[in-house]
């Protein structure tokens, strides 16, 4: 608009200069208003033009709208989909821990019969409900059954591509769930004798092993529980 209205001020202000001359040439006395006129038509010339809105001649405008739309579209989706990738491998290490979890519960699980069964034993002891021989027998299977478990869990995999302190924390806890079982195998055995011989020395080395072998198992589920938060995963008591 403001291109045609200079473009038409610039005709009218030459019309009207051309106009003024001839007037003043024929001496009608019109040139001043001929003049006068001229000059305002130039000025709105000048005006026209300075209202106009610069556009670079370099400037494509597709390009620019290609630019401007794309760009942030391409680095918005860089972004999620490094959001997405790094959700993924905290997803996965977070299941690689719960594995460990289950598959370190499921071996305790197993021998929770005959040690449910050893323990009804030895509390009814005294009370009739059980004989001696019974109670040999209790501790006996109970020994037979947690022999080979200082080997499962020290077989225990651990997942890789795990972050180092949390490997470390899982590697621990492994080697103390182990060893309570290493400890608790030997617990056994000096309850056996003391059944056998009624020595208070064997009793109360029962009662120093078996309680070292807590205190194994104590430290090998805190790790668990560490290495857990480590990774961004709550505790949740076991139903």
């Amino acid at each position: 608009m403001w291109a045609l209205l200079g473009f038409m001020s610039f005709l009218g202000s030459i019309g009207c200069l051309v106009g003024a001359i001839i007037e003043l040439i024929r001496k009608r006395g019109l040139h001043k208003r001929y003049f006068i006129l001229s000059g305002s038509l130039f000025v709105l010339f000048i005006v026209a033009i300075i209202g106009t809105p610069k556009t670079p001649a370099t400037e494509n405008p597709s390009e620019s709208v290609f630019v401007s739309s794309s760009t942030p579209a391409t680095g918005g989706i860089v972004k999620t989909e490094a959001k997405v990738s790094e959700e993924d491998q905290k997803k996965a290490i977070q299941d690689a821990v719960l594995e460990f979890e289950k598959s370190a519960y499921a071996l305790e699980e197993s021998i929770k019969p005959v040690m449910d069964r050893y323990t009804e034993v030895i509390n009814n002891l005294g009370n009739g409900k059980y004989t001696i021989n019974d109670a040999y027998e209790a501790t006996t299977n109970i020994k037979k059954t947690v022999k080979p478990y200082n080997t499962k869990f020290n077989d225990l995999p651990i997942p890789k591509n795990l972050p180092p302190e949390v490997e470390k924390l899982l590697t621990s806890s492994r080697s103390d769930l182990s060893t309570a079982y290493y400890v608790k195998d030997k617990a056994f055995d000096a309850a056996l004798k003391y059944l056998d011989n009624q020595k208070p020395s064997d009793l109360q080395k029962f009662k120093e092993e078996n309680d070292s072998a807590q205190r194994f198992i104590i430290s090998g589920v805190r790790k668990l529980l560490e290495a857990k938060e480590k990774v961004g995963l709550e505790f949740a008591p076991n139903k």
